[in-house]
């Protein structure tokens, strides 16, 4: 879970695509706030305060909804947080349900390792196996079933190698964005406000509408841990891509060392 971003709004550089991020909790906030007023339209505080203009009525209606949208929100992101860390936690555990990249056969591929290895250098590169015609940066000799243990730790830390570089060439990359899931936390959070009216007893506890509105609930909730068994499952780059920015680190470290220019960033700072 470490590589999953913090839920916030971050104001340090605004750009116009994130100013919905202010707004956003209006949706639930608006969705309580409205639901509430039209369940007691005579009762509500702000449809009985004589002492309220009409203007003045809606500032407040306007700064309940967003107050009740913020709160909303801190409770999807606890109960997502916390929802996802128990299913990651229960998942995780069961060997049978463990998810593993299957991406042994992939990181033989010559090509890969040739530039992994200049990449590397020599005191990282992993060692070939002390076996008559294994010298080559793959395991090209067909050896009898099974393969000897020195084949398989030479495969199995050219695997590990395959995992680790893939990471660091997209470092500063998130596994999910953190717009994505300040969306779907802001769904989650409207999933609740539909909730929370359903089971007001002026609209009656429509349990057909639970019915629909739990299951998305728990959708947006486990968000992180789907990114997160998404991470442990797959590759994130193809293997010509993960070739090609292998290519580009090589080339730029080397201009760098030759003093014509500075060592680019592969993805985005965090």
């Amino acid at each position: 879970m470490a590589m999953l971003p913090e839920v916030h709004v971050n104001l340090d550089r605004p750009a116009i695509q994130h100013i919905y991020q202010l707004f956003l909790p209006f949706v639930p906030g608006g969705t309580l706030v409205t639901g509430l007023i039209l369940a007691h339209p005579r009762f509500s505080p702000l449809a009985s305060a004589t002492s309220f203009g009409r203007y003045s009525r809606i500032t407040v209606a306007a700064f309940a909804a967003y107050i009740a949208g913020l709160m909303l929100y801190a409770l999807s992101v606890y109960f997502g947080a916390i929802l996802s860390a128990v299913a990651s936690n229960l998942w995780f555990k069961i060997p049978k349900w463990r998810p593993f990249r299957n991406n042994i056969v992939i990181s033989q591929n010559r090509v890969w390792r040739t530039v992994a290895a200049r990449f590397l250098d020599n005191p990282l590169t992993p060692a070939p196996p002390a076996l008559p015609g294994t010298g080559l940066l793959t395991t090209s000799v067909q050896f009898p079933q099974p393969a000897p243990p020195s084949v398989l730790q030479h495969d199995a830390d050219w695997n590990d190698w395959y995992n680790v570089l893939q990471d660091y060439v997209l470092r500063g990359n998130y596994v999910l964005p953190a717009d994505t899931l300040f969306v779907w936390t802001i769904i989650q959070a409207t999933g609740w406000a539909f909730i929370f009216l359903s089971l007001h007893g002026e609209f009656g506890r429509h349990w057909s509408v639970l019915a629909v509105l739990a299951p998305i609930v728990l959708f947006s909730a486990l968000i992180q841990f789907a990114a997160t068994y998404t991470y442990y499952k797959f590759d994130r780059l193809t293997p010509a891509d993960f070739t090609a920015r292998l290519l580009v680190e090589i080339r730029a470290r080397e201009d760098a060392s030759r003093g014509i220019g500075s060592v680019p960033q592969t993805a985005g700072k965090q």
